[in-house]
Parts: C-alpha cells; structure tokens; sequence
C-alpha cells in the first residue's frame, strides 16, 4: 500500500481563527466536520478517503458551530491536479487541504492534516503528497 504525509505550504489566503473557535471546531461531539467530511468521501468498499479528478466543484459538508456555520467547499484542482479543499464561513476560509486525486487515503491523515491548517496562524495548507 502507497504511504501518504502531509506537510504545511504557503497557500491561498488563510484567516486564522480565534483559538475557541479552532477548539470548538476540533472538539465537536459527535463528529467534527473534518469527520462528516472524510466520512462523506470515503469509499466504502476500500475503507479510504477518495476524491476523483473532475468532481464538481461545491459545498461537501456544512456544520454549525457556536453561532458561525462553517463549511468545507471544493474549490478547485490545481495545475498539478490536486483537489484543492477549504474549510469557510462566509466568505472567509480557515483552512485549506491539497489532496491528490485517485489515491486510497487513511481517514486519519485527512482529519490530521486539515486540522493543522486550522489551527496554523501563518495561513498555512495543508497538503497530502505520496511518500515513495
């Protein structure tokens, strides 16, 4: 099996969060949205995270959190055609995630790397690259 890593790129512009609100987001009960997110686009006959390459692109998950509703939008593929995720409120994004299209993801590195986005002050993505 292909292992995966994450590592924090200079991206897009990222607002930090106030460190309640990254708190609450993370600690959500019973699933996070990072959760619902990863649960809504894992394969269930292989048990990983999938994302295609030409999916549309829209709203995956949406959550309420304290009094903001937040939301995790595919925006884009890049030029090296990975699947640019956000995670927003309004119009303002908190976190992002570069995944690669096509490849069997465990669950728990998409929830670890989209979290320390989050919760990285710099405007930092998170992005998932194949280790060889």
């Amino acid at each position: 099996m292909t292992k995966f890593e994450f590592e924090l790129v200079k991206g897009g512009p990222l607002t930090a969060e106030s460190n309640s609100m990254v708190h609450d987001i993370i600690n959500t009960e019973p699933k996070n949205i990072f959760r619902k997110f990863i649960e809504k686009k894992t394969n269930y006959l292989t048990g990983y995270f999938e994302v295609g390459d030409r999916e549309a692109t829209v709203t995956q998950v949406e959550m309420d959190v304290g009094r903001k509703r937040y939301r995790i939008d595919l925006q884009k593929y890049n030029n090296n055609g990975a699947a640019n995720f956000n995670l927003q409120s309004g119009k303002t994004s908190y976190a992002a995630l570069f995944v690669p299209p096509n490849e069997e993801i465990p669950g728990d590195l998409i929830e670890e790397a989209f979290t320390e986005s989050l919760k990285n002050k710099n405007g930092m993505t998170a992005s998932i690259f194949k280790v060889y």
